[in-house]
């Protein structure tokens, strides 16, 4: 358990009271998108990392077995310790080309959805890695109204910063792919397990797009082909009290 995390959790542990404490905490967001783009774009950014630490905390607390613990406290210590930084946007495509994404793979980023911008330089055989977490306001929209759903897009996100900690963004990489497939299906079937568990025990109402996603990957992570599966090192437990004070 990650003590820091209970702080962005509230008592009750059913899943759809996950964002219920840090919503508390932020009175001033209604919900609805035309306020939110309309806040303060630090203020927006502030919110949008409550939210997301708040899903993250959830995984590593409160995840249902030790895979969805081991990829949420992973993320939680990589946002932390900032080795991997938040970014927060109302459109997604500007601010990806402003990150140095070239337009036409920008292009190709669907509008209102998170994406992961990671990058791996080597230099003199050393890895040099960037990495940035792109935070749309429809995110956090969909906390508030779509629960679950913020959990499956989150536990994906935190699937592609696991990749990034341990390395498998050079190993995996495949330059044909601008998403590589076995980085992609790690993060899809990481949404799929979460959601059977959610689905086990209480029937949810989720888009068609998530259902999808149960279907491909019937067994959850368990459904990963065997190659493109890898033994993590152990999440960083450094002190990170100096990141939330």
């Amino acid at each position: 358990m990650i003590e820091a995390a209970e702080d962005y959790l509230p008592p009750e542990t059913a899943t759809k009271q996950t964002y219920r404490r840090v919503i508390a905490m932020h009175q001033e967001v209604s919900g609805d998108l035309a306020s939110i783009q309309a806040m303060d774009e630090a203020d927006a950014s502030l919110v949008a990392r409550d939210y997301l630490l708040a899903g993250l905390a959830y995984f590593a607390n409160r995840g249902h077995d030790l895979q969805m613990q081991e990829i949420g406290a992973t993320a939680w210590y990589a946002l932390q310790q900032q080795s991997v930084e938040l970014v927060y946007a109302d459109k997604v495509q500007p601010k990806a080309m402003e990150l140095g994404v070239e337009p036409h793979l920008a292009y190709r980023y669907l509008e209102g959805e998170p994406h992961v911008l990671f990058d791996a330089l080597i230099k003199l055989g050393l890895t040099e890695e960037t990495g940035y977490l792109l935070i749309p306001s429809p995110f956090l929209v969909k906390v508030h109204a779509k629960p679950i759903e913020a959990l499956a897009t989150t536990i994906n996100l935190a699937s592609h910063v696991k990749d990034f900690v341990n390395g498998r963004l050079v190993l995996d990489h495949d330059k044909t792919d601008t998403r590589s497939k076995p980085i992609k299906t790690r993060a899809e079937a990481a949404e799929a397990h979460f959601l059977h568990e959610v689905f086990r025990v209480r029937k949810e109402r989720v888009d068609v797009y998530y259902r999808g996603l149960m279907k491909k990957y019937p067994r959850g992570l368990g459904s990963v082909p065997m190659q493109m599966r890898y033994s993590a090192a152990a999440p960083r437990r450094d002190d990170t009290k100096d990141y939330l004070n």
